[in-house]
């Protein structure tokens, strides 16, 4: 898989899928230390300062598009738990793409289909607040928010993170994924 990691681009989702089109079939992460104009769901705007870990995956889709359909929410609760092992964090998904702890927002993530002239893709993208503090975010969000750095009361590295999550996404796109395989209600 080849890794890009941009000092800063409008939309990692949108930079993973110009890239997706311009080398078809070939799977990519793109990083970004920043994103001008970040997606949430819904098309809703998400806040990508410098400091957390923004980056989305363009992978073949080698199964009926069924297959995907169920994927955000299990990708939801492989985020929660990667969080959970590696900083010992009481997190929550709420249903179906966000990640909380104690109510306020640490990340959220989308998953997009495409299925245009070239070969299939599907696209993950992730936002992690991760070492700024929630404050720098402001009040205009959907839901409280916090940050790694907010919760452990340090700076984390996300290196080891964000290699552990590409892996987890790539093999739950591998294998599929239902809505089976998330905690009800959440």
């Amino acid at each position: 898989m080849t890794r890009v990691h941009l000092p800063s681009v409008d939309s990692t989702q949108a930079e993973a899928l110009r890239r997706w089109k311009a080398n078809p079939g070939q799977p990519i992460v793109v990083r970004a230390d920043t994103q001008t104009a970040g997606i949430g769901r819904d098309a809703s705007p998400w806040q990508s300062p410098k400091g957390g870990l923004w980056f989305s995956i363009a992978l073949p889709m080698s199964r009926p598009t069924a297959h995907y359909a169920d994927l955000t929410p299990p990708l939801a609760e492989a985020v929660a738990t990667t969080l959970h092992n590696q900083f010992a964090l009481q997190t929550k998904v709420k249903w179906p793409n966000d990640v909380l702890i104690e109510g306020r927002k640490v990340a959220g993530l989308l998953a997009s289909a495409e299925l245009g002239a070239g070969p299939p893709a599907v696209i993950i993208g992730v936002g992690i607040n991760a070492n700024f503090p929630a404050s720098s975010l402001g009040n205009n969000l959907r839901l409280p928010a916090t940050t790694l750095q907010d919760e452990l009361h340090r700076l984390v590295d996300i290196e080891p993170l964000f290699d552990q999550l590409v892996i987890r996404i790539q093999e739950l796109v591998e294998a599929g994924a239902s809505t089976s395989a998330h905690r009800a209600g959440t």
